[in-house]
């Protein structure tokens, strides 16, 4: 997830990325965090927009938590 985020903020030409997970538990809360940590190293300034759905099987819930918090991401 760290390279990830690296990459993914290397690769913004916006400034603004973002980063989705699924069920609400310590694996996929560090994962989350270290998209954001990789992005920040990569660019300090980057604005990564997060969300953990709390269900990853939800396909609907998903979706409306991605559209809802990122609609300005690449």
């Amino acid at each position: 997830a760290y390279a990830a985020g690296y990459v993914s903020a290397a690769q913004s030409e916006s400034g603004v990325i973002g980063v989705i997970g699924g069920a609400e538990i310590p694996p996929t809360e560090q994962s989350v965090a270290g998209f954001a940590e990789g992005a920040k190293e990569q660019d300090p300034d980057v604005e990564v927009l997060q969300n953990i759905t709390g269900n990853c099987c939800k396909h609907t819930s998903c979706t409306t938590g991605s559209n809802a918090r990122c609609k300005n991401v690449e």
